[in-house]
């Protein structure tokens, strides 16, 4: 300790480097150093991988792999072609994978799979097959086989996309894997509309450690079923089911067998008995989203008989009234997350009663409700709800810029705000919340036709921005140019539909925001087509791009894609998320590899 250091020790700074959770994060400490790089390399965990990337990478995905040799999770969902292939080459990898998904594909190559099991039969504890076109029972007999350790497996949806003639995973499919998998965890066979009671007879005698079971839209599933589960399944703490009718007798087989916290009922037909029998699970999550045939009085005796939920999801229920949402507050101290989406009764003193109130609430979303009507500083509460840090107001259409101004007084920790198609708001509002949320992080504004800009003054305002989504709206010029100057963190911009927005604020974005990796130009009629080649040449961190018409040739496709950004005809919704990109590769040459290298 008394020796004198000049650097810090790789063991420091890979503690530093494993904290590390956006991608973005990883590409700026690759290109730090070759130290860093060398690290890096080592050490990133997960990664998604395209048809498109691989198809530009000299080498393909052996050298990707012999590079990022540290890796745990890869993801091939957005692989199209021969999925044996990947298999195969993960498998001569010598990779010790513990996450894999092949989610979306035509069939599964069964021996790559068997192939992939010898390598990885002691390590995989997670795989993903929702929604492969032709998966049977076959398939979930070789699946069993190769990884008899899985903890985790999703096969819901294999029969989306077929007539129903063409029969799928029948209940000997899963007989076959309950009969392997004895370390079975978590288990997703939604959407598999021929499983029946004797699949979940299979479950419960085979597979004794299940935590997580969902079964939505199996209809032939009944209580006969889930009464077995939960006898034989003590260790289950969260279920999902919605295919038919739950009586009150499963209900108190699950209270007097297992430990279940969390209870997902969406879509059900419920009666207030049933209702009331929730109380006896003691339950901390429950989703109850769109669920007809309950009525105050079962909701009122619910919150009563479960005071210990942190998680509610009431979407839907449309008779509730602000004086019920009072009592509820009162009862349910404790929450974290409260839906009320589509509750169309509630107003604006049922908002500021969550804020007072409810002191560890997270996330609220209220869409689609009647908040905004008559709203005033005057009606919040003194006490700030410090611990709000999403919030999702969408398609309240009375919602103005007086309701920012008092979310930005009462909420000081937002990270996440939705108000899209509001359509009262304007600049002003948006000013207010500038200045009083400080750590806002994603900002949606989709639909806010009224919204030109931000209201920054100056450089003030929105520091730590990321995500900006103002598809639809106002959005000009110097709004935009206002965004440059202020929001140096952006990371993704979505400007779909803003007809006003010209290459002149697009420049401005380019140059200020020098983190930036997703831009959506769908629809912008101002902007050329031609724009794109700059934009990508001037901002190099640029990865996935909408343009703004369909009037882009392959060969303008393929010039960008050399140089690190593909360009799609649009984002689907999960691309905004943050979670793991695909790799592509960028015009900067690593003298060390003597291939490209990767930013992800």
């Amino acid at each position: 300790m008394g020796d004198e250091c000049k650097e810090l020790p790789e063991d420091c700074w890979e503690i530093v480097f494993r904290h590390l959770t956006q991608p973005s994060q990883w590409a700026s400490v690759s290109l730090a150093c070759k130290q860093f790089l060398f690290m890096s390399n080592r050490l990133r965990p997960s990664i998604k991988i395209s048809s498109t990337s691989l198809g530009m990478i000299h080498g393909g995905l052996p050298r990707i792999l012999r590079r990022f040799y540290g890796l745990q999770e890869i993801d091939l969902h957005k692989f199209h072609g021969n999925l044996a292939r990947p298999l195969a080459d993960i498998a001569r990898s010598g990779l010790q994978l513990r996450a894999l998904s092949i989610q979306g594909q035509m069939a599964l190559p069964t021996e790559a799979i068997i192939q992939l099991g010898k390598s990885c039969e002691n390590s995989l504890r997670s795989l993903n097959c929702s929604r492969i076109h032709l998966l049977r029972d076959e398939d979930l007999a070789t699946i069993a086989e190769a990884f008899p350790n899985l903890e985790q497996l999703d096969i819901s949806y294999t029969a989306a996309l077929r007539p129903l003639h063409d029969v799928s995973i029948t209940d000997a499919g899963i007989e076959a894997l309950a009969g392997q998998l004895q370390c079975l965890k978590i288990l997703n066979v939604s959407g598999n509309y021929f499983l029946s009671d004797a699949a979940l007879f299979a479950l419960s005698w085979g597979c004794r450690h299940l935590q997580e079971l969902i079964l939505f839209d199996c209809p032939l599933i009944s209580d006969i079923g889930l009464e077995m589960i939960a006898s034989q399944c003590p260790q289950l703490t969260s279920l999902a089911v919605n295919g038919g009718r739950i009586s009150q007798s499963a209900i108190k087989s699950f209270a007097s067998t297992t430990s279940l916290q969390c209870l997902d009922l969406s879509l059900l037909h419920i009666s207030d008995e049933l209702l009331l029998s929730l109380a006896e699970l003691k339950l901390t999550r429950l989703i109850l989203a769109r669920c007809k045939g309950m009525t105050l009085a079962g909701i009122l005796g619910l919150s009563r008989l479960c005071p210990n939920l942190v998680h509610l999801n009431l979407e839907g229920a449309h008779c509730l009234t602000d004086e019920i949402m009072e009592v509820i507050v009162q009862r349910l101290p404790n929450l974290t997350y409260l839906c009320l989406n589509y509750c169309s009764l509630l107003t604006d003193s049922t908002f500021f009663c969550l804020l007072k109130n409810c002191k560890n609430l997270v996330e609220l979303e209220m869409e689609s409700t009647g908040l905004g009507w008559g709203m005033n500083s005057s009606m919040a509460p003194g006490q700030k709800c410090c611990k709000l840090q999403s919030l999702k107001i969408a398609w309240n259409k009375p919602v103005g810029d007086v309701t920012l101004k008092c979310i930005a007084i009462l909420c000081p920790r937002l990270v996440s705000l939705d108000v899209s198609h509001c359509l009262l708001v304007t600049d002003n509002g948006l000013r207010a919340i500038s200045k009083g949320c400080l750590e806002l992080k994603k900002l949606v504004l989709k639909g806010c036709r009224q919204v030109m800009s931000l209201g920054i003054e100056g450089f003030e305002g929105f520091r730590n921005l990321e995500q900006l989504q103002v598809e639809g709206s106002g959005f000009t010029d110097p709004g935009l140019m206002g965004v440059g100057r202020s929001c140096r963190c952006l990371l993704r911009l979505g400007l779909e539909g803003c007809s006003r927005v010209t290459e002149s604020g697009l420049k401005k974005v380019m140059e200020d925001c020098r983190l930036l990796r997703r831009v959506n130009l769908k629809d912008c009629k101002c902007v050329n087509v031609d724009a794109l080649a700059w934009m990508v040449f001037y901002r190099p961190s640029l990865r996935k791009l909408v343009p703004p018409s369909s009037c882009v040739s392959e060969g303008q496709k393929a010039l960008l894609s050399r140089h690190g950004c593909e360009v799609f005809r649009a984002f689907v919704d999960d691309s905004w998320a943050s979670g793991v990109e695909q790799i592509t590769p960028t015009r900067y040459q690593s003298s060390i590899f003597g291939m490209f290298m990767f930013k992800i």
